[in-house]
């Protein structure tokens, strides 16, 4: 009996230290279990640094949209970009149509469009001409193609002599407004004017010169008007008269019926060499007596010549300082009598053209080819005596090819 009891308290001892061993083996793992997450977030922590780099690296990326990109399409797989669009392309526009013209009309308006006609007739003092629209760069219609627009400014210049005070200054407001175009026509009624008219025909010629310099950029608009009419074309220009008073021009707009005495001007693209711009420097010793300067310029029988100078030449054999610009003076005697003074700028075409006056603001066709030739005029008797003339004229030449 006490056999047993001793047996049954050395088992009962035994299992409860059983169950403490599996207590602690389980409480063991717990702790293992615990320790490892520990030291497994405690990986991820950067060590303590000056340098911020591996702390933003470690931040996580912020999604930005890219510009000018287009946008992934609907379906699109990640990191696949979108298909750029093909540009639009403009279809090359249509060549022009070899009868296509702009014409300017005398109300300012300006109409576009295939001539009815393949060429113009035209009557010269050498014969009747057919010239192929073309071939024709320009034209301009003179006074005796717009006889009303003649006998317009006729009376108007009459009336610059008129005793009505307010009829003399409207008359002078409406003959300025015409511009270079009528330079001519005044100038060559200054001789037969009356006292006042002379007076206004002088102020106007002022006027017009003081305002050329605004149109410098296009020459044909200021072109003076002739009797005649004008015709440009890509190898010469033609003086004589338009027999075909009117044409039909194929617009945008339909068939027009248009009067050449209602048009200005007539202009046609056909290409060709660009506008040239030169400055030519002409010193005073450099006389038209002594050899003329070559500017390396040259132009073609119909192209533009524009000239504008300033400067001043001393005179040396005049004394006192006395100083000439390039329009020469009459107190400086003559280079060509009557016609150019002393100490004015010349030009001329070629080594053999015929010498002109280029003064500080001239413009003319060119009738021949070659290069322009610039010098200053001076009378054989002080080019030849080995005086000096310091100064300089500073020359601006433009050329618009014909």
């Amino acid at each position: 009996m006490t056999f047993v009891a001793a047996a049954s308290y050395s088992l009962i001892q035994s299992e409860r230290t059983m169950n403490t061993h599996v207590s602690w083996v389980a409480c063991l793992a717990c702790m293992l279990s615990l320790a490892s997450v520990v030291r497994g977030q405690d990986a991820k922590v950067p060590e303590p640094s000056d340098d911020p780099a591996p702390a933003l690296a470690e931040r996580p990326a912020v999604s930005r949209p890219v510009v000018g990109k287009p946008e992934a399409p609907v379906g699109a797989k990640p990191g696949e970009d979108a298909e750029e669009p093909a540009p639009a392309r403009r279809p090359p526009a249509p060549p022009l149509d070899p009868r296509f013209i702009r014409l300017h009309m005398l109300d300012g308006s300006v109409i576009a469009g295939n001539l009815s006609i393949t060429d113009l007739p035209v009557d010269t003092d050498y014969g009747k001409l057919s010239i192929p629209i073309a071939s024709i760069r320009s034209f301009v219609p003179g006074l005796k193609s717009h006889p009303q627009l003649a006998a317009e400014i006729d009376k108007q210049i009459e009336e610059l002599g008129t005793e009505d005070f307010k009829a003399r200054e409207q008359a002078h407001r409406d003959l300025a407004q015409r511009g270079m175009a009528i330079k001519r026509i005044l100038e060559q009624r200054v001789e037969d004017a009356s006292a006042e008219q002379r007076r206004h025909l002088q102020q106007l010629l002022k006027e017009l010169e003081e305002q050329d310099s605004a149109d410098d950029e296009n020459p044909e608009s200021r072109q003076p008007w002739i009797e005649d009419d004008t015709i440009v074309t890509q190898r010469f220009t033609i003086v004589g008269r338009i027999t075909r008073p009117e044409f039909q021009v194929e617009s945008k707009y339909g068939p027009l019926s248009v009067k050449l005495l209602d048009v200005t001007r007539g202009e046609r693209d056909i290409g060709g060499r660009d506008s040239l711009r030169k400055v030519v420097t002409v010193l005073g010793n450099q006389l038209a007596g002594r050899g003329f300067k070559s500017s390396s310029i040259r132009v073609e029988a119909g192209d533009r010549v524009t000239i504008r100078a300033q400067g001043s030449v001393v005179m040396t054999p005049w004394g006192g300082g006395q100083v000439s610009t390039p329009d020469g003076g009459q107190n400086y005697g003559w280079y060509v009598p009557n016609e150019i003074h002393g100490g004015a700028l010349v030009v001329r075409i070629g080594d053999s053209g015929k010498v002109q006056k280029a003064g500080s603001r001239s413009s003319f066709v060119a009738k021949t080819s070659g290069v322009l030739h610039f010098a200053v005029a001076m009378a054989p008797e002080y080019s030849q005596q080995g005086y000096q003339f310091p100064g300089q004229y500073e020359v601006n030449v433009k050329i618009d090819p014909r």
